[in-house]
């Protein structure tokens, strides 16, 4: 039960980012639907820079770690704080030196959005690591739907009535990040008496979550540069299109995210069983199929639906259509990198990833000019493929004593 909540919460966060970015494209001018896209970029790498990584490798850790759990999990806790601590404070110094020193637009936006940016990575990190680690999954849903309702509605109602982007996120962000801090320390304060900063303790073992940090920087690198390109190669309205089509995409992708927070501090039990890994194996190539299925059928219903008629229908449906093949490889690829973790191998995936990004990234700077739009999206199909290639590839020649799936594939 706890599970059905957890993926029920999981699925607003990003369900609320699509209705905002629905918001902002039918409400505003292309160009100011590009620069907002833009933003989000950014602000993509912001909320990596945020935690670097560390919540993905202390929830591994704690995993790998069952005796003395409860003594574990404080450890785990001090640690990661201490580590978003002391970051949220550098951004915000740089922020504010980037703001007085180059007072641009989009810097203008990014300090606007601080306080919508630490609410974001407040859900999405710091909440969700706190009841991973103490494996209390079902607690993040009223987090999650207090976020939905302060961030996200909240947020749409003042670009309807005031259409006012700045102004918007400003207040969107201060309400969330003000209710968040107030009901999770309502509820959970006595926990965090012993709370002690550990940034010294954590900054010892950064060799082990640097492998999870250079993944990380990777996948965004992987599913952003092409934005970052298309922006400054083609133009904004091209960026526009993009955008839409990517929404497809990352709303697809919640289910890689819900699987992964399920998965990851369990890998241990699940990867243990072999029928497991078939039955995993099964569903996301089937989740795949009817992501295809839906997306080649309906796409061009979907696009008027949400985003109107304004945009060019015929290149973003083509768009959103090649790009559906993603998933194909995108899902199967994720259940691959939690095999490497089980077998203690992920710095494997961090450079198999890296690879893959810098496969994209060239190929759009050698060919995104010349092929245009189509490109990117073929891009990024490819570059995944590719990596799926290379898990089965080396996860065959793998020697573990758990013979699996994957070693007769």
């Amino acid at each position: 039960m706890g599970n059905i909540y957890y993926v029920l919460s999981y699925m607003l966060f990003p369900l609320g980012g699509l209705l905002v970015n629905i918001c902002v494209a039918r409400t505003m001018s292309i160009g100011n639907y590009s620069d907002y896209s833009y933003l989000m970029v950014l602000i993509s790498y912001v909320l990596l820079f945020l935690d670097f990584g560390s919540k993905d490798y202390f929830l591994s850790s704690n995993n790998n770690n069952r005796d003395n759990k409860k003594d574990k999990s404080l450890v785990f806790q001090n640690e990661y704080y201490s580590v978003i601590l002391l970051n949220s404070l550098l951004f915000f110094v740089f922020l504010l030196f980037f703001h007085f020193y180059e007072r641009t637009d989009f810097s203008k936006l990014l300090l606007f959005s601080y306080f919508d940016i630490f609410s974001t990575f407040f859900v999405t990190k710091v909440i969700l690591f706190y009841f991973q680690v103490n494996e209390k999954l079902e607690s993040v849903f009223k987090y999650n739907v207090l976020y939905f309702f302060c961030s996200v509605l909240f947020k749409v109602a003042l670009i309807i009535y005031i259409k006012e982007l700045y102004l918007s996120l400003f207040f969107s962000g201060l309400l969330s990040s003000v209710s968040l801090i107030l009901l999770f320390l309502s509820n959970n304060f006595r926990n965090l008496i012993d709370f002690k900063f550990s940034y010294t303790s954590a900054l010892f073992k950064f060799r082990g979550w640097l492998p999870f940090a250079v993944s990380s920087i990777s996948f965004l690198l992987y599913f952003n540069s092409d934005k970052v390109l298309v922006r400054n190669i083609l133009g904004d309205k091209e960026l526009a299109y993009y955008t839409i089509a990517a929404t497809f995409v990352s709303l697809a992708d919640i289910f890689c995210g819900v699987a992964w927070n399920i998965l990851l501090p369990r890998v241990n039990r699940i990867f243990a069983s072999k029928k497991n890994q078939i039955y995993l194996m099964c569903i996301s190539y089937i989740g795949a199929a009817l992501y295809i299925f839906v997306i080649y059928f309906f796409s061009s219903e979907i696009i008027i639906l949400f985003f109107g008629s304004e945009y060019n229908l015929d290149i973003v449906n083509h768009l959103i259509i090649v790009l559906s093949f993603f998933f194909i490889f995108r899902y199967p690829n994720v259940i691959l990198e939690l095999k490497f973790i089980y077998i203690d191998s992920y710095n494997t995936v961090m450079k198999l990833r890296l690879l893959s990004a810098f496969i994209n990234l060239i190929l759009n700077v050698l060919f995104l000019q010349h092929f245009g739009l189509i490109w990117a999206a073929f891009t990024t199909v490819t570059s995944e493929m590719i990596l799926t290639i290379l898990f089965f590839l080396l996860l065959s020649k793998k020697r573990t004593d758990d013979k699996c799936l994957f070693s007769k594939l």
